[in-house]
């Protein structure tokens, strides 16, 4: 699968490259945009390709799916979604348990991370990609 479908209306970037005053223009962003995703679906990508080895079905999800794991992954991390639970129902093939579990992961209560896990969650389910 292909992280190919989302844009983002506005983003960050974390890393050692980033500093207090640090300026850089639309082409800099958006290649710092791209590398992080690239980042993120591969490690959405690895761990789908763990369950595919133990002979789990449910690595096998649709694009909408995909590219909510790797949007979550983006904003809370690899090992925070790996480890959440959320995870295991999509683990499991329970789709509708996963997307009501997006809605609550990691929002500590902001209305910006509230809206954005619903987006999230109305992309996995339903393949529809607004407000993200």
């Amino acid at each position: 699968l292909e992280f190919r479908r989302v844009l983002f209306r506005s983003w960050g970037h974390t890393g050692d490259d980033v500093r207090l005053g640090l300026t850089i223009d639309e082409t800099q962003a958006l290649k710092l945009l791209y590398n992080d995703a690239k980042e993120f679906a591969d490690c959405v990508r690895n761990f789908l390709n763990d369950w595919k080895n133990k002979g789990l079905k449910t690595y096998m999800i649709t694009q909408g799916q995909f590219d909510a794991l790797v949007s979550l992954a983006f904003n809370a991390g690899c090992s925070g979604i790996r480890q959440s639970d959320f995870i295991q129902s999509v683990k499991k093939g329970d789709h509708k348990k996963a997307a009501e579990q997006i809605k609550q992961f990691k929002t500590l209560g902001l209305k910006g991370l509230v809206n954005r896990r619903n987006s999230e969650a109305e992309m996995y389910l339903n393949g529809k990609y607004e407000n993200v």
